[in-house]
C-alpha cells in the first residue's frame, strides 16, 4: 500500500507542480496551486476526520485513491486535449489535497487497528520510509515520463499508481466503527473530535512541534528555489541537487525512527527534533557553499521528518479506535495553517532575500522548542519537590 501510494504521491507532484509552470509560465501560479492545496487540509480535515471514524477504513482509503485516479486521468485527458487554464491545476490541486488527506486519514485507522500500541513507532518509521523512498522513485519517473512524452502521461502515470492501491489495500483489516449513524451525529462527532483533541494534555506538546517546526518543509518548497537562483545565483542544476537532499535526510529519518527507540516516544524528543529542525533552517539560511547547502537541506529533511513520525505514533498511541481520524485531522488543521502563514510570508514581507525567511522561521523554531523543553523541565521539577501527600483519614 505505502508502495504505491508513495510512487502515486511523487507523480502528482511533479505532474502539479510542472505542468502548472508549463501552462502558465507563472512562478507565483506555483505558488498559488501550493497555497490552495494546504488550504484544502487547512479547511477540510476535521469534516474528514469525522467521515474516516464513522467509516470502515479500508473502503474510506478504497474510494479515495479510486477518486484520485480519477481525478489525475481526467485532467490528463483535458491536457492531451490542449486545456491549459490556471483553474484546472487549482482544482486539481485542492481535490487531490482533501482526497489524499482522507486516505492517510483511514491509512492511519488501519495502522491502529492492525499494530499493537508498543510496536507503533517502530511500524510508522518503517512505512514512512518506504514511502518516502517510493515517492522519491516516483517523482524520478514521472519526471522522465514527462519529458519524453508530455504532462499528460505523468498525470496518466500518477491515476496509474493510484489504481494499484485498490488491490493491495482489499486484503488489510478493516476498521468498522459502530453502527451507522443520524446526519445530525455528523456535527455531534465533528464537536466531539475538537472537545476531545483540546482536553487530552499529552497531545499539547506535539501539537506545538506540528505548529512551529513541521511545517518548515512547505517553507523550504516556497523559497529555497529562491534562495538558490537569488541570493546565491546558481542554477536549476544546483537546485535539484540542494532539494534532493530532503528526501535523503527524511529517508534516514524514519530507517532510525524503525528502530523503536523509547527515547524517541517522549516529548522531550519531539522539541529535541524541533529545535535541530531550527538550527538547520538557521544553518542553510546561512550557507553559501553548495555542500554546505546540500547538508542544511538533509538535516532539515532528517529533523523535520523525526518529528513527522513521533507525532504520528503518539497520536495514534492516545487515540481511541473511533476517533483516530478527527485527532490526526487536528494536527492537520495546525500543521497547515502555520504551513500557510509561512508560505505567505514572503509575499507579506516581500523585497526580502529568500534567506531572510529562513532564518527569521528557524530561529521561531529553535526559540519555541527550546522554551517549551525549559517549561517541561520546570513543570516536572515542581511536580517531583511538591509530592502529592494523603491526606489523614482521621482529620
Amino acid at each position: 500500500m505505502e508502495v504505491f501510494a508513495g510512487l502515486s504521491r511523487g507523480a502528482n507532484l511533479v505532474c502539479i507542480g510542472w505542468a502548472t509552470l508549463v501552462a502558465t509560465d507563472q512562478v507565483a501560479a506555483v505558488g498559488q496551486v501550493f497555497i490552495l492545496a494546504m488550504l484544502a487540509g487547512l479547511l477540510g480535515g476535521p469534516l474528514l476526520g469525522v467521515i474516516a471514524d464513522r467509516q470502515n477504513r479500508r473502503n474510506v482509503a478504497v474510494a479515495a485513491h479510486l477518486g484520485i485516479a480519477l481525478v489525475m486521468l481526467g485532467m490528463s485527458a483535458l491536457i492531451a486535449s490542449g486545456a491549459t487554464a490556471k483553474a484546472l491545476f487549482l482544482v486539481t490541486a485542492f481535490a487531490v489535497q482533501l482526497l489524499r488527506l482522507l486516505y492517510q486519514l483511514a491509512h492511519d485507522g488501519l495502522v491502529k487497528a492492525n499494530v499493537a500500541d508498543g510496536l507503533l513507532l517502530r511500524t510508522i518509521g518503517r512505512l514512512r520510509a518506504t514511502h518516502l523512498l517510493a515517492t522519491s522513485v516516483g517523482t524520478l519517473a514521472t519526471g522522465i515520463l514527462i519529458a519524453e512524452f508530455g504532462p499528460w502521461a505523468g498525470f496518466a502515470g500518477s491515476a496509474l499508481m493510484s489504481l494499484f492501491v485498490v488491490p493491495v489495500v482489499l486484503p488489510i483489516k478493516g476498521s468498522a466503527v459502530g453502527a451507522p449513524k443520524r446526519h445530525l451525529a455528523f456535527l455531534s462527532d465533528l464537536r466531539a473530535g475538537a472537545r476531545t483533541f483540546a482536553t487530552i494534555p499529552a497531545l499539547r506538546p506535539y501539537a506545538v512541534v506540528a505548529i512551529i517546526a513541521l511545517p518548515l518543509g512547505q517553507l523550504s518548497n516556497a523559497v529555497l528555489s529562491g534562495l538558490v537562483r537569488d541570493d546565491l545565483g546558481h542554477g536549476s542544476d544546483i537546485f535539484g541537487l540542494v532539494d534532493s537532499a530532503w528526501p535523503i535526510g527524511g529517508l534516514a529519518a524514519a530507517l532510525f525512527m524503525s528502530l523503536g527507540l523509547g527515547l524517541s516516544a517522549r516529548p522531550q524528543a519531539a522539541f529535541v527534533f524541533a529545535a535541530i529542525a531550527g538550527t538547520s533552517t538557521i544553518w542553510l539560511g546561512l550557507s553559501t557553499s553548495i555542500p554546505l547547502l546540500v547538508l542544511a537541506h538533509g538535516a532539515m529533511g532528517f529533523s523535520v521528518w523525526m518529528g513527522h513520525i513521533a507525532v504520528d505514533a503518539k497520536v495514534l498511541s492516545l487515540a481511541e479506535p473511533d476517533n483516530v481520524g478527527r485527532l490526526k485531522s487536528y494536527i492537520h488543521v495546525l500543521f497547515s495553517g502555520a504551513a500557510i502563514v509561512m508560505c505567505l510570508s514572503p509575499s507579506v514581507f516581500s523585497g526580502l532575500e529568500p534567506r531572510t525567511y529562513f532564518l527569521a522561521w528557524g530561529g521561531i523554531a529553535l526559540i519555541g522548542s527550546l522554551g517549551s523543553l525549559m517549561f517541561l523541565h520546570l513543570r516536572r521539577q515542581f511536580h517531583t519537590e511538591i509530592p502529592c501527600v494523603p491526606l489523614d483519614p482521621g482529620n
